[in-house]
């Protein structure tokens, strides 16, 4: 074979490797790119998915949406202890809205929630999938090929991620809330929902995932509730107002309780000098949301039925309350 045969044969072969590398590239793309819209962190969308999933087939009747401040503040097996209605937080640590509207949808493949609790500080942070927005090239070809966006996917799957042994295995016992016995008083002013800007807006992306959450609720049946959770650190009046208009104009109820005497005593019911609440905290948060949703939602007392004895099983289990 002469020299240009050899470099002919060269380039047949690269062209098959690469075109053999686009199909690998293209599937995997297809294999990783979740089922419902785009998230930006898929390993802790995955994880929560994996374990809401494993709860038994519509035993779920309130879904509780949000970043951190919701597993900080909201604990399912204290609602079922007082109250009987089952519930789930589907959040993590620094959520975006988009992980949160898909990890809600995703989980209606299993269950038929009666209600969605949306908290409302997701509303007022980036909402993107994408890690930096001005990065047009980049979030361009991330969505062309998925891959590229989701590449720590197999994170999901390896034992020491996906089950980092007690600290997840607590945290799904307890229903996605996470237990601290941290506790750092805040001392700012008591009029912290004074302070801050005169008037907030939401940006036209977090507008857009609340519109699809409140769509997808209907199409469910299901009521969406939004919720602000006690937070002087990132709450105030002007955030407040911008909720309220938009749940007045599409008929959704909102209770803030940065406006409700609920014995919050910031000395001891935050973890963080007021950013997110310590244990003793989401026990109020926890006591006022399970009144506010069984005085104005039909839902279930499950507590003498059998079939959600694991629930009373669980609460003792995690040997916190």
């Amino acid at each position: 074979m002469g020299d240009l045969g050899k470099k002919k044969n060269n380039i047949l072969k690269a062209a098959a490797f690469l075109s053999v590398l686009a199909i690998l590239i293209i599937a995997a793309s297809l294999a990783v790119k979740p089922k419902y819209g785009e998230v930006y962190d898929i390993s802790k969308t995955n994880r929560k998915q994996i374990a809401v999933s494993a709860e038994k087939k519509d035993s779920i009747d309130v879904f509780f949406a949000g970043d951190s401040v919701v597993y900080r503040s909201i604990s399912p097996l204290q609602l079922f202890a007082d109250h009987g209605f089952t519930s789930y937080d589907l959040s993590d640590s620094a959520l975006r809205l988009c992980d949160a509207v898909s990890m809600v949808e995703t989980a209606y493949e299993k269950h038929s929630a009666k209600v969605i609790v949306l908290e409302t500080d997701a509303l007022f942070t980036d909402a993107s999938p994408h890690r930096d927005v001005y990065a047009h090239p980049a979030n361009a070809l991330e969505d062309l090929l998925p891959i590229f966006h989701y590449h720590v996917f197999y994170k999901t799957w390896l034992p020491s991620v996906a089950a980092e042994s007690s600290t997840v295995d607590l945290h799904n016992l307890l229903k996605g809330f996470e237990y601290t016995d941290s506790v750092i008083a805040y001392e700012g002013s008591a009029d912290y929902m004074k302070e801050g800007p005169s008037r907030a807006r939401m940006s036209k992306e977090c507008l857009d995932y609340l519109n699809e959450l409140h769509s997808f609720a209907k199409e469910k049946g299901a009521e969406l509730l939004l919720v602000s959770v006690p937070r002087p650190l990132g709450w105030n009046d002007a955030r407040h107002d911008a909720v309220a208009d938009w749940a007045e104009k599409n008929s959704v109820s909102y209770t803030d309780l940065n406006k409700e005497d609920i014995g919050i005593d910031w000395k001891t019911d935050t973890m963080d000098a007021g950013d997110h609440m310590s244990f003793e905290g989401s026990k109020k948060v926890s006591s006022y949301i399970g009144r506010y949703l069984t005085e104005n939602y039909n839902l279930e007392d499950h507590r003498d039925d059998p079939d959600y004895g694991s629930w009373a099983e669980s609460y003792r289990e995690a040997g916190i309350y």
